[in-house]
């Protein structure tokens, strides 16, 4: 088992606030959940990123409210639903325990 201090996710078009999160544990004990901030005008990317000085992290759980059917629209297409894409996956050097 490891764990990490850091860890951060880049997504792409998250469009609805408090729609997608982070949530960071400790074993079973969460750390708590941290909300990705929409995309603005200037930019289709939010990132988000924690950092734990104690190195606490050995889970992330990545949870977003939206879901495409096939063929359905994304909400900057006209649909109700939020498509959203994970891109680079950022974290410290994992450390055994």
């Amino acid at each position: 088992l490891a764990s990490v201090k850091g860890f951060g996710i880049v997504f792409s078009d998250v469009d609805k606030a408090n729609s997608t999160f982070l949530e960071f544990f400790d074993n079973n004990k969460s750390l708590g959940k941290y909300y990705v901030p929409a995309h603005d005008n200037s930019s289709k990317f939010s990132f988000l990123g924690i950092y734990f000085p104690e190195g606490a992290v050995t889970r992330v759980q990545v949870s977003h409210e939206g879901k495409l059917a096939d063929s359905e629209k994304d909400i900057t297409q006209g649909g109700n639903n939020d498509l959203v894409v994970l891109d680079d996956f950022i974290y410290s050097e994992p450390q055994k325990l």
